[in-house]
């Protein structure tokens, strides 16, 4: 059996003349820790989303994909408000890790490829 480390930091790579910096940013509030998911900012940089993965609530449970949003300006993360509609059917795609994630800026969308369903899904 594999134990799986979550964390949930976030860190900033800035190329300066000669060099990098890392830098962690701070988080007003954080998004459960996950691995192997994938995360996208926006073209102007105001948001970054970030999508599946597992974490401890959704490894190996049969959940819609989980994404969160956050903000630059504030350092906050939010979550969407509902994954499933009035009869309980899940109305995005199954939570999947190992996936590719893209953002179009031309016509404002992310697009996600592929990628392995939890165990129980199957």
């Amino acid at each position: 059996m594999c134990l799986a480390s979550y964390t949930n930091n976030l860190y900033r790579l800035e190329q300066l003349d000669n060099t990098f910096s890392w830098e962690a940013v701070n988080q007003v509030n954080t998004p459960p820790g996950t691995f192997y998911g994938q995360a996208v900012v926006t073209d102007n940089g105001s948001h970054m989303y970030l999508f599946g993965g597992m974490a401890n609530a959704t490894n190996n449970q049969m959940v819609g994909l989980q994404y969160y949003q956050f903000a630059f300006d504030t350092n906050t993360w939010t979550a969407p408000t509902t994954n499933t509609n009035s009869t309980g059917n899940f109305t995005i795609p199954l939570n999947r890790k190992l996936f590719s994630a893209n953002y179009d800026s031309s016509n404002n969308k992310v697009y996600i490829y592929g990628g392995s369903l939890n165990e129980s899904a199957i």
